[in-house]
């Protein structure tokens, strides 16, 4: 279960938060905690929402798409936040706490920025 974790926390610093939500769902289907369950709960409604949110572009009318499009993308990048959130507390509960998984979830991701000289 512990690389099965890891692959997970790699999945999410990837940003492939979708395939990281359904591994995590798949490992905690088994499981009878009360917290677990509720937080997959949520987890998978907004999986869902998230794959179906542009099957409603075709039923608004061609006035207002634009800006149903930037309201559908502030919409993508919210739930996208919240999966992640709910996937690091899913993971951080899998582990029983563990130290390593602890702080690979803490951890800040390094960004690489270019060294200009003038």
């Amino acid at each position: 279960m512990f690389d099965q974790l890891l692959q997970i926390i790699h999945y999410i610093d990837q940003d492939k938060l979708v395939e990281a939500a359904s591994k995590l769902l798949e490992m905690i289907k088994d499981k009878e905690d009360e917290d677990l369950m509720k937080i997959g709960a949520e987890l998978e409604k907004e999986v869902k929402e998230l794959r179906e949110e542009k099957g409603l572009l075709d039923a608004i009318s061609p006035a207002y798409i634009t800006e149903f499009k930037h309201l559908l993308d502030e919409m993508e990048v919210l739930r996208k936040r919240k999966i992640k959130l709910l996937s690091l507390e899913i993971v951080n509960k899998l582990s029983g706490n563990n130290y390593l998984v602890k702080e690979l979830l803490m951890q800040k991701r390094a960004e690489v920025r270019p060294h200009t000289f003038i």
